[in-house]
């Protein structure tokens, strides 16, 4: 077939071409390229997993490189065994393209394995070099503050990582102020940039650090598999929560972290207590302080009123003070009793002023809760500059308006 005329024949259609037509273009021309139809290509396994429907998809790598693999299932007993992350494997198969998304992989059809991969062994060899070093030590590690006032998120402005924190966060504890340090999560300026972002944020007294990005293959997490960046967390002063990748992936920053989430959401429950579940604390803690007052003042009762029984028995001409001591037993029941109200009126203050601070409570009130383009709420007039762009929360839903005088 003349794979030029053919070519060219497709792209003189009316000067353009249909996104179809371009991924038909483009899979025509791999299909029939004889050089690609049947190639070994050696290389690490990546990012490896199964589909429910038993094909496998994952990358090959090498110290540079990556390329998209899938190997169906109807080639089960072809080495597929031997497709597990870290593994050296020769693959023999075909380059194509997925035709729906023009995403060109390469389809294995044979697999043999040629020893264990250069990256997964620098991974294992820098992760022992510090666990012996004591980086990885639990007795070294600071522990996360319970009820922070300022947190750091160091991940890429971009993507949802950071949102879903935020979301996380101002649910469980709306009192916390969130702060972003945007950085590169992948790449080569990556690990230098996370880096200063760490240094930065423990000159800004926040209480707990979270770092954090979505998931990806291991070539993908490179950055947190620096040995540098591991250094420089372990030196933070800051507390710091890692969160990179899903939840099977582990980095050596999670290891040398002084706390490691599974997800970023995950990263914001652990970082913050959530209201409801210390209001329910709170209740509990009120019904137990009043079943212990009284309790111990039934106690003390029965204990004073025995004495005193055995005291008046044995003495008879003492009889004349009774009145006084029903007076004195009286006043200091009544002491105590005040007591308890008292206690239990400042444990329903507490109680009601937390609930004051639920976001969704105040803005059912009639109250709306502003937020400027930084997504950092306004608390005061002098924050809103003319021509400002503002979002404006109500129970239903919100509004994006603009300032246009104040």
């Amino acid at each position: 077939m003349d794979i030029s005329s053919s070519t060219n024949l497709n792209l003189n259609f009316k000067d353009s071409i249909s996104v179809t037509e371009l991924n038909y273009l483009i899979k025509s021309i791999l299909d029939f390229e004889p050089s690609l139809q049947e190639i070994s290509v050696l290389g690490e396994v990546s990012n490896s997993r199964v589909t429910p429907k038993n094909h496998i998809f994952f990358n090959l790598i090498d110290q540079s490189s990556s390329i998209p693999c899938v190997m169906w299932s109807s080639d089960f007993n072809n080495g597929r065994e031997n497709l597990y992350n870290g593994n050296l494997v020769l693959c023999s198969g075909k380059i194509s393209t997925y035709f729906q998304t023009g995403m060109l992989q390469l389809y294995i059809n044979n697999v043999q394995k040629s020893g264990n991969g250069e990256i997964q062994k620098e991974f294992n060899e820098l992760k022992n070099k510090l666990r012996m070093e004591g980086l990885f030590d639990q007795n070294r590690k600071r522990k996360i503050t319970k009820f922070p006032k300022k947190i750091c998120v160091i991940t890429s402005k971009n993507g949802a990582v950071f949102k879903d924190i935020i979301n996380v966060i101002t649910r469980r504890y709306p009192l916390v102020e969130i702060n972003l340090i945007p950085v590169p999560v992948q790449g080569k300026d990556s690990v230098e940039k996370i880096s200063h972002a760490i240094e930065e944020a423990n000159t800004l007294n926040f209480d707990t650090i979270i770092i954090a990005r979505g998931g990806g293959s291991i070539e993908d997490l490179g950055a947190f598999n620096d040995e540098n960046l591991a250094r420089k967390i372990f030196s933070s002063s800051t507390p710091i929560i890692s969160a990179v990748g899903h939840e099977t992936d582990y980095t050596i920053s999670d290891y040398v972290s002084d706390l490691r989430a599974p997800t970023p959401s995950a990263a914001a429950e652990l970082a913050v207590p959530s209201y409801i579940e210390l209001l329910k604390e709170i209740e509990s803690f009120k019904n137990i302080l009043n079943y212990t007052i009284k309790e111990k003042i039934s106690e003390d009762l029965r204990t004073f009123e025995n004495n005193l029984d055995r005291f008046l028995l044995n003495t008879p001409v003492l009889s004349f003070y009774q009145e006084k001591i029903d007076t004195n037993l009286y006043q200091l029941t009544d002491s105590i009793c005040q007591f308890t109200k008292t206690i239990t009126h400042r444990l329903e203050i507490t109680i009601n002023s937390l609930k004051f601070l639920n976001p969704s409570d105040t803005i059912s009130r009639g109250l709306v809760q502003t937020k400027n383009s930084q997504n950092k709420i306004v608390k005061s007039i002098q924050e809103i500059n003319k021509g400002d762009t503002i979002t404006i929360s109500y129970l239903d839903g919100e509004a994006v308006t603009k300032v246009i005088s104040k």
